[in-house]
């Protein structure tokens, strides 16, 4: 993994333009987060983005490139993430170990998003984030629901 600084804040602007999380983010108000953007992280294929087992309270939201979660590093992928999907956040939101494994499938761009950074935004978007991240882990709680019935 190396994190890189986007020298072009214009294309940095375009990548988080396509993540649903911030569609209805202002022209104002987008540029505030790309401005804090400096944890982009590159990995390249088979890269471990994330590991089983590993406390550290951030997350993740994928700008390019796709990668897989499995239960090992080594088993059968469980799902694949896109871009713009958002991983991480249950480690980030409860201070709990990590659940499942995250690797890169091919060339991939992450914004990682720590504590820190998320309580220097402006309190209006910091909230907006804090509220999208709720709303992802209660749709995922109502799939589950769904599907044990």
């Amino acid at each position: 993994m190396r994190c890189i600084k986007f020298n072009d804040f214009d294309k940095l602007k375009e990548l988080l333009s396509k993540v649903e999380l911030f569609n209805e983010f202002s022209r104002y108000d987008l540029p505030k987060v790309a401005e804090l953007c400096d944890n982009v992280q590159f990995f390249e294929p088979e890269e471990v983005i994330i590991h089983k087992g590993e406390v550290d309270e951030s997350f993740y939201i994928l700008l390019a490139g796709t990668a897989r979660v499995s239960k090992t590093i080594s088993s059968e992928s469980l799902f694949t993430l896109e871009p713009g999907c958002l991983f991480g956040e249950i480690s980030f939101l409860s201070h709990t170990e990590r659940t499942k494994n995250v690797v890169a499938n091919e060339n991939v761009f992450a914004l990682k998003i720590n504590r820190d950074m998320l309580e220097s935004l402006e309190p209006d978007i910091r909230e907006r984030i804090k509220d999208y991240l709720i709303q992802k882990l209660v749709n995922r709680i109502q799939q589950i629901e769904a599907a044990s019935q």
